[in-house]
């Protein structure tokens, strides 16, 4: 996807919640890096909160997975809120402009993996929990950014009121980190029961 040069996979100009969402392989064209931004996601103005969400291998333009910035039409701040996220193989994972305006990052829980640089720019970053390590995607040249058993993203997430992942599988204690929680095979199953009407 690609929208005027930024963010090729989201553009936020508002203070939505994002939950459970994989941002994987998307890009922004053109090798200028002064004017191709984030082909993970941008942040242009307002306040958004990331909840559960994993960015992964977006490429082009500067290969920012996270692109934040003041409001362009108003010069107002962005402020993110990410909780329990996975940032892997970006340029660099996290970027927060902060030249004119200090724009500010608060990262509660998060697995770095493959960066070249995890955080970069003037803006403020508030960066607590973070975990280096391999998150071990189950097939992500095929797509598939389930984590298995051995990643380093299981249960080092932090408490949210996210209690689903995004397979609508439950999150149990620790939440993991990122969009999928890994479910040990057979100690989940979905019971369906008949419905019965009294009289």
């Amino acid at each position: 996807q690609y929208w005027g040069g930024y963010g090729g996979g989201v553009y936020i100009n508002d203070s939505p919640t994002l939950q459970n969402n994989i941002i994987a392989h998307n890009y922004v064209t053109g090798g200028d890096t002064t004017h191709f931004h984030a082909p993970g996601i941008y942040v242009n103005g307002g306040s958004p909160e990331l909840i559960h969400n994993t960015l992964a291998e977006n490429t082009g333009g500067d290969g920012v997975g996270l692109y934040v910035i003041e409001d362009s039409n108003s010069g107002e701040r962005s402020q993110v809120q990410m909780h329990n996220t996975i940032v892997v193989s970006h340029v660099v994972g996290i970027y927060a402009h902060g030249e004119e305006v200090n724009n500010v990052v608060v990262a509660d829980g998060i697995l770095w993996s493959g960066n070249i640089s995890d955080t970069w720019g003037a803006g403020t970053f508030f960066v607590t929990h973070a975990e280096p390590g391999d998150p071990a995607f189950v097939d992500p040249a095929a797509g598939d950014y389930h984590i298995r058993a051995e990643s380093a993203a299981i249960d080092k997430g932090v408490e949210t009121a996210v209690s689903w992942d995004i397979d609508d599988e439950p999150r149990f204690g620790t939440p993991d980190l990122g969009a999928d929680e890994y479910i040990l095979p057979g100690t989940y199953q979905r019971i369906y029961l008949p419905v019965v009407a009294k009289k």
